[in-house]
């Protein structure tokens, strides 16, 4: 899957709407119903801080998240899942942290 794959596959989890007249414009949803900011799509896959959207969606649905580095093998690990039913805890591995996110939210995500 290529980036940008992932990066719309992500927006549209999380909630986003593809623009209908314009195709590179996206739909964020806000905090009123049906109301969308329109803007492009966030880089989730390079960008910590279009990531750290997932993150605050994880905590929204009240579940527990772990980012770490393992210096061994070079690489970023994210865990996310209810901790308390370990069965559920995904863990995803990558060269950097925002794809680290990325890959576990898909992976957990596609299970439910």
């Amino acid at each position: 899957m290529t980036d940008q794959k992932i990066n719309e596959t992500l927006a549209r989890k999380l909630g986003w709407h593809k623009g209908l007249l314009d195709p590179n414009s996206w739909g964020k949803p806000t905090d009123v119903p049906g109301h969308y900011l329109h803007q492009a799509l966030p880089d989730y896959c390079h960008s910590i801080e279009a990531a750290w959207e997932i993150v605050n969606k994880i905590e929204k649905d009240k579940l527990g998240w772990n980012l770490s580095y393992d210096a061994a093998v070079r690489s970023y690990i994210f865990r996310y899942g209810p901790f308390s039913i370990q069965s559920n805890v995904h863990e995803s591995r990558a060269d950097t942290a925002p794809m680290a996110i990325c890959k576990a939210f898909l992976a957990l995500r596609r299970k439910t």
